[in-house]
């Protein structure tokens, strides 16, 4: 067996049918786990070529949204303690995709943006998207845009509930140690 071959047991493939023994809802919970396990193997292989941590993706792709973050608001968006921000922040300095500024008015506060270099890794993850977006008809894409960002808000609100559930120790049996 090639090491492609071995990767793609662990990640499974985007099923092409939906499963008729499912109902619609698990159905859809199939496909997104899909998606997200897709997203998460693209993570690591990006990772690996820029030798970072996946972590450090995902504050690549805070700062492609917002565009500049305080170290402070990108700890809060990643959910990261401050202190591994800085480590994260001086990872990707280091490596010279995001750039740090002082604040003239608060010279404690820094602003973070990405570099040339941080734009042009996003241009790559950017053409992986769209290859993925590229396989819906090109009318269809303002309706998944809208459904996505809808499923997005739905997730971003109960996963909000759940971290205040587990904050306050209400989740119940599997979440305690």
């Amino acid at each position: 067996m090639t090491e492609q071959q071995a990767a793609d047991q662990l990640v499974p493939g985007p099923d092409l049918e939906p499963d008729p023994d499912l109902d619609p809802m698990a159905d859809a919970i199939d496909a997104m786990r899909s998606l997200l396990l897709v997203a998460h193997s693209f993570r690591q292989d990006l990772a690996a070529a820029l030798q970072l941590a996946v972590s450090d993706t995902f504050a690549l792709s805070h700062l492609a949204v917002a565009h500049t973050l305080s170290a402070g608001e990108l700890a809060h968006r990643a959910g990261l303690a401050p202190s591994s921000v800085t480590a994260l922040l001086d990872r990707m300095e280091r490596a010279g995709l995001v750039r740090r500024t002082v604040q003239p008015a608060d010279r404690r506060s820094q602003q973070i943006s990405l570099t040339d270099r941080g734009r042009q890794v996003l241009v790559v993850s950017g053409r992986w998207l769209a290859a993925g977006l590229g396989a819906v008809p090109a009318e269809e894409l303002p309706a998944l845009a809208r459904q996505l960002r809808t499923v997005a808000a739905a997730m971003r609100a109960e996963g909000e509930a759940f971290s205040s559930a587990v904050a306050a120790g209400t989740m119940g049996a599997p979440f305690r140690r």
